[in-house]
């Protein structure tokens, strides 16, 4: 039978003019060839047939051998060491469940010469909870070379498997469960016994052929700016999205409200819903954005800002904060080229382009501080607490620190805490590293979680995050309260007139993000 894979690859856009992104230059090889040194290859972060199957292509013309079933780690090793008489490695299939043990793809990296590619099934009605309770495919601290502290050992994602960046010398297909009952049931029908066709000879007859085709758009391409030129890959990711209250005034200093918006796995779209990771914190940015919009209309209208609020969320944190970094760094230092042309309204920047250049205003304005809501789904205790504890991580090294964090410890009422940490581990994982980082420590970065030493997802940048509990949601709207009335407090100097916020807003944007965004009703009306 044949197999055959229309995939596209995506790679990460990587500009060279910005020093700072150096760090992102690992994550330029995104599209290989089974031909490169086993150092160069890896598994694919997005690649998306038309049958919602997702995996890696190949840049050769085709695969062709017998498949070998596997249904745990005894089997695999079992095939793996079987001698190769005619030194023709198979096609290996497996589900989901066993691929991502740590000890499985330690052997497949250790003992690759039988293994020519494999199949991963992933069923969507896999239950985590009952052979997971806790998976993260990242690292025990994901982005780490790009922190405030990359020698750093400590362990903020405990369940990080880092599988994510596995080195395998083979492709990794995740196919759904229908191609692949289809596929097992081609392929076996003339097998022999199972310990016989673990350890036999591929050349033996009669078999069936698996034969997968399909390359990647970018195989003649080395690096991601060469494919970019070429129009032959995209960039990871999409626009970070900003909004300013009122006219720039740049005497004023900003005040800004940020989230990540993008996750990441194995393979993102329904692979990596990020619900209680990023979503969460995502819907909670914009119930307080409502509430804020509610407060100049009512309560506010004609007071004059003291301070100017921008709220944002990022893309492209999950690879080296890139959307931050991006973000930040144009604000500090951006040059336009070649401008759109003005005089068909086009307002914006051709090369590099941007639609609207009105975030150079920022550029004059003092940043007085960096609210980020990050990770915010488990808030509460499941097993039948109903308080709700949210924790602050700041640095606290300057009188700015200090009067940030108390603002923010007053307008929580009880709710808020400081994090437990100590200088040596620094801030966790969160876009306010790049604040940090990018203003030299100037700029108070406070981050708000529902972590304190440690992350409380077991499902990070995983498959499994898809689901948020109503008292969750609950707990969301509470840090959304809090968050609202210290902005009022700091760009307002106001503690007595904030609106409540919208609290069914949150659960309804996680929902359009996570599972219904094309057809969920703030799609339609927006």
């Amino acid at each position: 039978m044949k197999l055959t894979v229309f995939i596209v690859c995506v790679c990460l856009l990587f500009v060279a003019s910005h020093a700072s992104l150096e760090k992102l230059r690992p994550f330029e090889k995104r599209c290989f060839s089974v031909e490169t040194q086993q150092d160069d290859v890896g598994l694919c972060p997005l690649l998306l047939n038309r049958t919602g199957s997702i995996g890696c292509s190949q840049c050769v013309d085709s695969l062709s051998e017998s498949l070998v079933i596997v249904s745990d780690s005894s089997q695999l090793n079992l095939f793996l060491s079987a001698p190769q008489v005619q030194n023709a490695p198979r096609m290996l299939s497996m589900d989901f469940s066993l691929f991502i043990v740590p000890d499985v793809i330690q052997s497949l990296q250790t003992n690759p010469t039988r293994v020519l590619a494999v199949y991963v099934t992933v069923d969507r009605e896999f239950n985590a909870s009952e052979t997971n309770p806790a998976f993260s495919p990242e690292s025990t601290f994901p982005n780490k070379p790009f922190s405030l502290t990359p020698d750093s050992d400590y362990a903020w994602n405990p369940p990080g498997t880092n599988i994510q960046t596995a080195r395998l010398p083979f492709q990794v297909y995740f196919i759904n469960a229908t191609a692949s009952a289809e596929l097992r049931l081609l392929s076996t029908r003339f097998q022999e016994s199972q310990e016989e066709e673990l350890t036999r000879d591929s050349a033996v007859f009669p078999r069936q052929v698996v034969d997968s085709i399909g390359q990647t758009w970018a195989c003649n391409q080395q690096t991601s700016n060469e494919c970019l030129e070429a129009s032959t890959c995209l960039p990871v990711g999409s626009h970070s999205v900003y909004s300013i209250v009122g006219q720039v005034d740049d005497r004023l200093e900003l005040v800004s409200v940020s989230a990540a918006f993008d996750s990441n796995s194995l393979g993102r779209n329904f692979f990596a819903p990020g619900a209680s990771a990023e979503q969460a914190s995502v819907a909670v940015v914009l119930a307080v954005s409502e509430a804020f919009a509610s407060y100049r209309a009512g309560a506010g209208a004609g007071r004059a800002l003291r301070r100017q609020p921008m709220f944002v969320v990022y893309s492209a944190e999950a690879f080296g904060y890139g959307g931050s970094q991006r973000f930040i760094q144009n604000i500090q230092d951006f040059v336009c080229e070649q401008p759109l042309n003005i005089t068909q309204g086009l307002i914006g920047c051709r090369i590099p382009y941007v639609p609207s250049l009105q975030f150079t205003k920022l550029k004059n304005m003092t940043w007085a501080a960096d609210l980020d809501a990050s990770q915010l789904g488990r808030l509460v205790d499941e097993n039948g607490s109903d308080n709700v504890t949210a924790y602050l991580h700041m640095l606290n090294n300057t009188e700015s620190d200090a009067f940030v964090r108390r603002v923010l410890l007053d307008s929580f009422e009880g709710v808020l805490q400081d994090a437990k940490i100590t200088p040596l581990e620094g801030l966790p994982p969160s876009s306010s590293q790049s604040v940090v980082s990018l203003y030299d420590g100037s700029v108070p970065a406070a981050l708000i979680s529902d972590f304190d030493a440690q992350f409380r997802n077991p499902y990070y940048h995983s498959l499994f995050d898809v689901d948020i509990s109503a008292a969750q949601y609950d707990a969301a709207c509470v840090v959304a309260q809090g968050l609202t009335r210290a902005l009022i407090r700091l760009t307002y100097a106001d503690s007595e007139s904030v609106p409540n916020v919208n609290c069914s807003r949150i659960p309804e944007i996680v929902d359009c993000m996570v599972r219904n965004f094309t057809g969920c009703g703030l799609t339609e009306q927006f």
